[in-house]
């Protein structure tokens, strides 16, 4: 069979549907690729616009996570969403006076929905601290109490009327908590509702739903630096292990 009757005979083996269909897959796998060059692409100016805000802060950074996502949140936790499997990347961290060690990363969450299941991204910022802490979580009702580990099964009142309104405290060891929640950090954290925090182990963390960005990591860096400042000497001594 010569190549015109090849080209003859395959031209009529199809209905006009079928083409159609053709057409459509063709199109569709297109659409796909371009897609995934374009995320790619988009995900390589990103990394390299965190590498240059990186520099300008002291902060040491990574796209990736050289020792597996796994590894990295069995390391270093991330509070409440330690238990549940995900992704991290675009990794910043710096260590101050060879005590305190910061991290802010993306974190990337599969949780199911009513049609199936959605991806979730969600800013964490951490500081490592020498002395371990009380579990808690201070923050407004949102999408995390819904997620993780839960610390506790109702709110724990402080006794600061205005306080206890604009947050949600949840723990276990409610005279610890109320030792740490002085009146120097409830002042501090009246500022501004959105300063919710969480601790767990040898962390202080804070976490903002959506993609990463530079002024998260300035902001949520700042917060955390400020808030062990305003913790008594006695506390940073490791009076509350």
């Amino acid at each position: 069979m010569n190549l015109d009757s090849f080209l003859l005979n395959w031209r009529f083996s199809f209905e006009w549907g079928d083409s159609y269909i053709l057409i459509i897959l063709v199109v569709f796998a297109v659409i796909v690729f371009v897609g995934v060059k374009m995320g790619a692409r988009r995900d390589q100016q990103v990394a390299e616009s965190f590498q240059k805000f990186a520099e300008t802060q002291n902060l040491s950074f990574s796209a990736g996570v050289s020792q597996g996502s796994a590894k990295f949140v069995a390391d270093f936790g991330v509070g409440s969403l330690y238990d549940v499997n995900g992704q991290v990347r675009n990794v910043f961290w710096a260590e101050y006076n060879h005590v305190l060690r910061f991290r802010a990363f993306e974190y990337m969450i599969t949780v199911p929905t009513k049609h199936g299941s959605t991806t979730l991204r969600i800013s964490v910022a951490q500081l490592g601290l020498p002395i371990q802490l009380p579990d808690l979580q201070v923050r407004q009702e949102d999408i995390f109490s819904r997620i993780g580990t839960k610390f506790g099964k109702q709110d724990i009142v402080v006794g600061d009327k205005g306080f206890d309104r604009m947050f949600r405290i949840r723990g276990v060891d409610e005279d610890a908590i109320r030792t740490f929640l002085n009146e120097d950090v409830r002042a501090w954290l009246m500022l501004d509702v959105d300063r919710g925090f969480e601790t767990k182990g040898y962390q202080m963390m804070i976490f903002k739903g959506g993609e990463l960005n530079e002024k998260f990591v300035a902001e949520s860096r700042k917060s955390l630096l400020e808030l062990w400042d305003l913790l008594p000497e006695n506390t940073k001594q490791g009076g509350m292990q």
